[in-house]
């Protein structure tokens, strides 16, 4: 997972392994879902032409919500996502049921 996030240098595999993977573990309970459906996007973020944001609605048993996704162009031409708003109020995971 770590290789598809990181910032414009490239992705992620120079920070340190323990703090990755953290982090990359609470992504992933915040992020669970069966299916999802792009709702829109790319729309561009202030005035950077290589850092857009997808709403992409997340689908689980008894959950859908909505949640927006910023990635960013990297220098080598590929693109990783860069923020996944966890702040957002759609984000919140306890009223999805478990899995």
């Amino acid at each position: 997972m770590g290789n598809y996030w990181g910032n414009e240098n490239g992705p992620w595999h120079k920070l340190r392994a323990s703090y990755r993977d953290s982090v990359m573990m609470a992504f992933q309970v915040y992020l669970r879902h069966d299916t999802y459906r792009v709702v829109d996007g790319p729309t561009v973020v202030g005035d950077n032409q290589n850092l857009v944001t997808f709403h992409v609605e997340l689908q689980a048993p008894g959950c859908v919500r909505t949640q927006p996704f910023d990635v960013i162009k990297t220098k080598a031409g590929g693109w990783l996502l860069f923020n996944v708003h966890l702040e957002a109020e759609s984000n919140v995971v306890p009223h999805c049921p478990k899995p």
